[in-house]
């Protein structure tokens, strides 16, 4: 059976998701994010393509991005994964796919809904309790709304939707969830797990009847069962909840951006460094 077509958007404008190969991460340093941002930046300029948002996560990348003619989007994107993953795979010595088969797409067709798809891209790391505003995240668009120079983003375009004085305060406000529902590409990859299946995978796995004895195996050890019940479908949630921590703290151990975790403590407070320049909060 062929692979299903890519719906097409009459306005030019799409929601793009390139996840990491396996679901493993990508971005480990500042290096890696500015070389990815760098690449998108010439591919944006050599195929006329203009950028509203962009996000990158430790394993996976959202974009809002518009095409100036149709099919575009399919070459910028080719030329997007192929010339990082050679870059890539030269620098931390590996081979193979560096992102999970061919990039997601959603065609966006209203202003209403490209201006809640920017909403929503910036506070990906907040949803993620990566950070507790988008602005103390380092690897996405939202400062550059605030800056002298916008970068690579097209933001005159943004502010004839929303005005720069009502940005912020937008960004503030939830989405509905009808909007989340459709927006949120990387939620809807494999079959949810129940909750009984879940705690019957993570004591298979861990080989632990409850999460102290878990969190008490040490990091390297709490990390490979955490990656693999990731790969067997459980949530950051269902994880947290065997081993009564939060869901920050289960997403920083998988991605590997914290190699020890005072386990006494609350996990909630686990957020990332502000940059130096904050915009409006």
């Amino acid at each position: 059976m062929g692979r299903k077509a890519r719906k097409m958007s009459s306005t030019g404008i799409y929601h793009v998701m390139l996840r990491g190969n396996n679901r493993e991460q990508v971005f480990f340093t500042n290096r890696d994010e500015n070389v990815f941002l760098a690449i998108l930046e010439q591919q944006k300029v050599k195929h006329n393509m203009k950028m509203y948002s962009y996000c990158l996560m430790p394993n996976h990348v959202h974009l809002a991005v518009k095409e100036p003619e149709e099919g575009l989007i399919s070459k910028f994107m080719h030329g997007l994964e192929t010339a990082f993953t050679k870059w890539y795979n030269t620098d931390h010595e590996k081979s193979g796919h560096v992102f999970q088969g061919r990039f997601k797409s959603e065609p966006v067709e209203t202003n209403e809904y490209l201006a809640n798809l920017i909403r929503y891209i910036h506070n990906n790391p907040v949803k993620a309790h990566i950070c507790s505003h988008p602005g103390h995240f380092r690897a996405s668009s939202y400062i550059l709304y605030f800056t002298d120079d916008p970068g690579i983003i097209d933001r005159d375009d943004v502010f004839e939707i929303i005005t720069k004085e009502e940005f912020a305060a937008f960004h503030n406000k939830e989405l509905d969830t009808d909007q989340l529902e459709f927006m949120e590409m990387e939620e809807n990859l494999q079959p949810r797990v129940v909750n009984d299946k879940a705690l019957e995978i993570i004591k298979t796995l861990s080989g632990c009847e409850n999460g102290m004895r878990l969190l008490g195996l040490g990091m390297d050890k709490i990390r490979e069962v955490f990656c693999a019940c990731r790969k067997r479908g459980l949530s950051y949630r269902q994880i947290g909840d065997f081993v009564k921590k939060g869901r920050s703290t289960v997403l920083r151990i998988v991605n590997g951006t914290t190699k020890s975790v005072q386990f006494s403590s609350e996990s909630s407070d686990l957020s990332s460094t502000p940059v130096s320049k904050s915009p409006p909060l």
